[in-house]
């Protein structure tokens, strides 16, 4: 293993170790990554904000049904827990995090996406994001449930660092301070 995957490495489990402790969050200019698909958004600016979504819609397909049970699990179970549907979804400032989210979404397709660096002011909450993949996966419905109850309560702990996919609900003011583009 060379000198910067080791560093890399380092600085993943690190995070990890700071997203076990401060899983809810206010935060005011915290430094994240999200990324975007480049054919599905305009030109982004830096210096710009990111409109935070009133209420996503769901889709008739399986992801939006996936979405809606983990809603109405939230709302039943966890009240004050920000809702997916109207939350800016976001990754930790560590890329070796987000080439992991990339590998786990698009598999082996090649995709091109910007990755813009953003800084938060507001409220923040991490969640493994893999119980959600996971639900994606079940035709169960009461599997998918224990998916989405494991989603809004289990802390990241519950699996080594190395298996997680943290994504962070946002509300609040996101500027725009860098943009990347990968293939």
């Amino acid at each position: 293993m060379n000198y910067m995957h080791k560093r890399q490495s380092l600085k993943a489990k690190c995070i990890y170790r700071k997203l076990q402790i401060s899983r809810y969050m206010k935060c005011q200019q915290l430094k994240v990554y999200r990324y975007i698909i480049q054919s599905s958004s305009p030109k982004l600016k830096i210096g710009s904000v990111i409109p935070i979504p009133e209420e996503q819609v769901s889709t008739n397909n399986e992801k939006g049904r996936t979405e809606d049970l983990f809603e109405l699990i939230r709302k039943l179970y966890f009240p004050w827990a920000i809702s997916r549907k109207s939350a800016l979804f976001v990754v930790p400032y560590c890329r070796e995090l987000v080439d992991n989210w990339i590998r786990t979404i698009f598999r082996n397709n090649l995709v091109k996406y910007s990755l813009v660096t953003l800084e938060l002011t507001g409220d923040i909450e991490w969640h493994d994001g893999q119980h959600f993949t996971l639900a994606g996966s079940k035709k169960c419905v009461k599997q998918k449930c224990t998916c989405a109850f494991d989603y809004w309560s289990k802390p990241f702990n519950t699996r080594p660092w190395d298996e997680i996919l943290p994504e962070g609900l946002f509300r609040g003011t996101a500027k725009i301070i860098k943009v990347e583009d990968f293939v």
